[in-house]
Order: C-alpha cells, then structure tokens, then sequence
C-alpha cells in the first residue's frame, strides 16, 4: 500500500483517478497519521508544506508534511518516505538544514514522468501476495534451514526448492 498526503484535492483527484486504489490518498498528515496507527503502508509519499490543523485530538497536533515524514522515519524506518514539494530543493535545504537527507526521495511539482516511473518501480518492489501454506512438521523443521533472512524468503525458497520433490515422491 502506498499513502499520499497533500493538501491540494484536485491534485488528489488526479492522483486517485490515475492510480486508483493502489494509493491511498489524504489530505491532511493528521488523517495519514490517524491512519498510520492501524495500518502500515510500505510507502509514503508526503507534500512538505500544508496548513496546520490544531485540535484534532490526536497527538501531534498542527502535523505538517515535513513532521509527519519526521515521525515515521524515525517511527517506522521500513516505510520509503518520498517527499514532494512546490518549493525548489535548495529552499527547503536553506530553511531547514539537513532534513531532505533523512528522506530516500524528493521530487519538485509538478510531478513529472520520473515520479511516475518511481512509484510504479516502488510498486512492484514492494508487491506481495497473500498465499496459504500447509506444512508438516518435517516441512516446518527444513524452513530452519532454507535460504533467506525473512519468513517470506525462507517460505517462497522452500515453496520453489520443495514442490518438486513432493511431486515426484
């Protein structure tokens, strides 16, 4: 899943008409952050600078782009932040030294065909598919020692490396 947060609802619009519900989109970093606490997207993508909304009633109240990007990386460091903004890079580099870098994207608007290419290379590096496994006991003891540093890993390894031997017993 992929979150969007920019304050522009036709920008939104356009988003949501091009994508459709591969993104999620939100208009404010309350809401993203609301969302955030039952959900985890694999990116975020956040405009930099929208208007502050006091009063929420969730903590941080008056969230802007650049703190809610803030919070989740160093809240959430396995979510790929990207952020965009109207204002050119070397502003934003001026006006608050050192927290572009903190970021593993930035991008100017009007987006352009290189955001595009990015977000359709983030989605099919962070595509997953859900798939039922039965497993015997046995099956479970040689997931110990398949390849790979996750479950996930290990599972598809034994899935590929396995199958053919079940079928040919």
């Amino acid at each position: 899943m992929i979150y969007l947060v920019d304050d522009q609802e036709n920008f939104l619009d356009v988003v949501k008409s091009e994508y459709g519900d591969r993104i999620r989109t939100f208009n404010h970093p309350n809401d993203a952050f609301k969302a955030l606490l039952s959900e985890r997207p694999t990116v975020l993508i956040t405009d930099i600078f929208m208007p502050m909304r006091i009063n929420e009633g969730i903590p941080p109240q008056g969230m802007d782009g650049l703190t809610l990007a803030e919070l989740v990386h160093s809240t959430m460091p396995e979510i790929t932040i990207v952020v965009v903004s109207g204002n050119e890079r070397s502003e934003i580099e001026k006006k608050f030294p050192g927290k572009l870098a903190k970021f593993h994207f930035f991008f100017n608007k009007p987006l352009g065909d290189d955001f595009h290419e990015l977000v359709k290379k983030l989605e099919s590096e962070h595509r997953f598919t859900e798939v039922s496994v039965r497993l015997k006991p046995s099956e479970v003891e040689q997931l110990k020692d398949a390849e790979g540093d996750s479950l996930p890993e290990k599972v598809l390894y034994a899935v590929k490396h396995y199958r053919g031997k079940r079928r040919n017993n």
